[in-house]
């Protein structure tokens, strides 16, 4: 008797690192796409100040409106973080903010541009305000402090990733397919998400 029971929490134990190992890849990949999409915009600035006319200043607040809107995200998902899923609110945030990216990319003047980007970082915040929650509530405790530690990786190198990616295809082409480009991308990343995330 004690053989089968054995096998039984063998194979549980794989269960449960498989799942953990599921998620630690879904939560890297979210991370990923909400500062790719937060911070893309700044290597762009000459372009955008150049395209609409602006001053150097004026163009940043394409970044700062993302953030901008984050903050207020955060504080408005406080108040609804507990009703709805950790997965959908996550999943929501990030296929809908990279709608609002591919969307900045045909904005005809500046005011559209920035509201756009006021919008993203504001389902943004649907995805990060939960991602540490969704964590502590998915994970083995065990690999909560890695899993943890990868999504916080993954936040930084989608920061890095952004302004690199979309630093190169604005030089190739321009800021608007680099901004197309960021969408497509963080939308790929998000459906990943959705489909994969238990």
């Amino acid at each position: 008797m004690i053989l089968p029971k054995e096998m039984d929490a063998s194979e549980l134990e794989k269960k449960v690192s498989r799942r953990d190992t599921i998620i630690s890849v879904c939560v890297f990949l979210s991370g990923f796409s909400c500062f790719a999409q937060l911070y893309y915009f700044q290597p762009l600035l000459p372009d955008l100040a150049r395209d609409f006319h602006l001053t150097a200043s004026d163009s940043s607040l394409a970044v700062s409106f993302s953030t901008l809107g984050m903050v207020f995200g955060l504080i408005t998902t406080m108040f609804i973080a507990d009703r709805i899923s950790r997965k959908q609110l996550i999943s929501v945030g990030l296929l809908a903010s990279s709608v609002f990216s591919v969307a900045a990319s045909f904005a005809p003047f500046f005011g559209l541009l920035i509201l756009l980007s006021a919008a993203k970082g504001y389902l943004l915040s649907g995805a990060t305000s939960v991602s540490m929650a969704y964590i502590a509530e998915e994970v083995s405790e065990r690999n909560k402090g890695k899993i943890m530690a990868l999504y916080i990786a993954g936040n930084a190198l989608g920061g890095m990733s952004g302004r690199f990616i979309s630093s190169w295809i604005g030089a190739i082409w321009s800021w608007r397919i680099a901004s197309v480009s960021i969408g497509l991308i963080c939308a790929f990343f998000a459906l990943l998400f959705l489909i994969f995330s238990p």
